[in-house]
């Protein structure tokens, strides 16, 4: 797999160190936000190949923050990381994410999804 970059944003730092460590040893560059406004903010400035997007961060919801992104133009693959199951939220967010990993998931749940995308 070329060097694709990925995206962690997840209020709860030990899952998106935990998502990132894993991340890179699938080869993958990897930046990890816990805030949403800093993570906007720095997406200005980096290119990316996949997203992994916690649903409930403190100053907006996943799909809020996929919506900015998606009206900046972004067409990256983007994840939805949810514990509220994937039925409450497959109408809402759709439009934002290609697919919903529902906590908790493995870490093959991950690398398959990685694979799935970035083949």
């Amino acid at each position: 797999m070329g060097k694709y970059q990925a995206v962690v944003v997840d209020d709860e730092e030990a899952i998106a160190t935990l998502m990132a460590a894993f991340l890179k040893q699938e080869g993958l560059e990897v930046k990890q936000f816990t805030n949403c406004h800093e993570a906007l903010e720095a997406m200005k400035d980096i290119r990316t190949d996949l997203y992994f997007v916690d649903y409930l961060l403190p100053s907006m919801k996943g799909d809020q923050f996929m919506a900015k992104l998606r009206d900046e133009g972004e067409t990256a693959p983007a994840i939805l990381m949810t514990g509220m199951g994937r039925g409450h939220l497959e109408q809402e967010t759709a439009e934002f994410f290609q697919d919903v990993l529902e906590k908790p998931f493995t870490l093959e749940d991950v690398s398959q999804v990685v694979h799935y995308f970035l083949k």
